[in-house]
C-alpha cells in the first residue's frame, strides 16, 4: 500500500471517531443477537454496538471476559445494565463511549481524550528510513486503531534460493480504550519460492499515553532506536550460516523433546533439514527447516505450528548463543 493511501484511510478514521459523554443512568443495553447489541441512550438515537463491544464494555467494568462470553444473552444484558446502574450511583455516574459511524466500539472514562492514528503513523514514518521510500506491508485498520509493517532498505541476501531478508518496524496503535502503542523490530524472511514470508519479532515494547504530543514523541524516539539497531539484528541472522551444528539430527531430536514437539513434527523438521543438503550444517539451515515445516506442514490445531515458529524466532535472535550440540543456551 502507498503511504499516502494509508494516511488517507487513517485520517478518515480519525475524522469519524466520535466521543460521547453520557450519564450511565441514561444507558440501556439490549442484546438482540449473539453478535450484536443496541446501546440505548435516553433522549437520543440508538447507538449500535459493533461485534465484540459488549465484551469491550465488560472489560471497562472489570468483568472476567472469558467467563462473560459464556453467559447467555439475557444474563449478559442483565449484567451490563446492573453495572451501568451501579456506575450511576458511584462517583459522578458518567461514562465515555467512542463510536465510528454511530456504532459503539469502546468504553472509557468521560473526558478521556483519544490519540489520533495519523500523528502516530507520521511519527513512525519520520523515524524509519527517513531518506528513502518506505514500503508498507500488512496495513490494516482495526476496531481500535491500526497495524502496519514499515519495511526499510535494510536487507541481506543470504545463501538460500534468493532468500532476501528485509528489516522493518511493526507499529500497532489503539486510539481508544487503553491508548496503547506497541513497536517491534522485525525480520521478514522468504521461506518458500512461492513468495511466502515469515516475520520474526526481535525487539519489542509497549507504552500508553493520553497526550497526543507525548505519544508522538515516544513513538519517534523508540522507532528511531529500533531502526538503527536493525543492521545489528540482520547481520546476527546472516552469521547463523557460519554457526555449525556438529550432529544436527541428534540436536533436532533433543530440541523437539525439550519443546514438546510431537514425534511426527520432529520427523518433519528432520526431513525439511535434509532437503537442504546442498548447504552446510548450520544454525541458519535449521532455522529454515523449522520455518518451512511451520508454514507447509499440516497439523491438527495450531499448537505444533506455533511452537515451531517460536523456536525459529528464538534461533533468529539467539542462535549464536546456543550450544551447537543440544541447541540449549550456554
Amino acid at each position: 500500500m502507498h503511504i499516502d493511501e494509508a494516511r488517507h484511510l487513517l485520517q478518515q478514521r480519525d475524522d469519524a471517531l466520535t466521543r460521547h459523554t453520557v450519564d450511565a443512568g441514561d444507558l440501556r443495553v439490549q442484546v438482540v443477537s449473539e453478535d450484536d447489541a443496541v446501546l440505548r441512550i435516553a433522549g437520543g438515537d440508538d447507538l449500535l454496538m459493533t461485534d465484540g463491544s459488549i465484551t469491550e464494555m465488560a472489560k471497562h467494568f472489570g468483568v472476567a471476559v472469558n467467563t462473560f462470553r459464556k453467559f447467555p444473552m439475557d444474563l449478559q444484558q442483565h449484567t451490563m445494565n446492573r453495572l451501568l446502574r451501579e456506575h450511576r450511583q458511584n462517583g459522578d455516574g458518567f461514562i465515555g463511549v467512542y463510536s465510528v459511524d454511530d456504532r459503539g466500539i469502546a468504553f472509557t472514562d468521560p473526558g478521556k481524550p483519544y490519540i489520533p492514528c495519523v500523528p502516530i503513523f507520521d511519527s513512525a514514518l519520520q523515524a524509519v528510513n527517513p531518506e528513502e521510500d518506505r514500503e508498507l506491508q500488512d496495513f490494516s485498520l482495526r476496531r481500535h486503531g491500526f497495524t502496519v509493517n514499515m519495511m526499510t532498505d535494510k536487507a541481506i541476501d543470504v545463501e538460500n534460493v534468493g532468500d532476501i531478508t528485509q528489516g522493518g518496524i511493526r507499529v500497532k496503535h489503539s486510539d481508544v480504550g487503553a491508548f496503547g502503542t506497541s513497536l517491534a523490530a522485525l525480520l521478514l524472511r522468504l521461506v518458500c519460492l512461492n513468495g511466502l514470508m515469515r516475520s520474526s519479532s526481535l525487539a519489542q515494547g509497549r507504552f500508553s499515553s493520553e497526550d497526543e504530543f507525548e505519544a508522538g514523541a515516544m513513538v519517534h524516539d523508540w522507532a528511531t532506536e529500533l531502526y538503527l539497531e536493525l543492521d545489528e539484528h540482520l547481520h546476527a541472522y546472516e552469521r547463523l550460516a557460519e554457526v555449525p551444528i556438529p550432529s544436527p539430527y541428534e540436536a533436532i531430536e533433543s530440541l523437539g523433546e525439550r519443546n514438546g514437539l510431537s514425534e511426527e513434527c520432529t520427523e518433519m523438521v528432520l526431513d525439511a533439514y535434509a532437503l537442504e543438503s546442498d548447504f552446510p550444517d548450520s544454525m541458519y539451515r535449521l532455522t529454515n527447516a523449522l520455518t518451512y515445516t511451520a508454514t507447509h506442514a499440516e497439523f491438527d490445531g495450531y499448537r505444533q505450528t506455533q511452537k515451531l515458529q517460536n523456536i525459529a524466532d528464538f534461533l533468529v535472535g539467539s542462535g549464536e548463543d546456543l550450544c551447537p550440540h543440544c541447541l540449549s543456551l550456554n
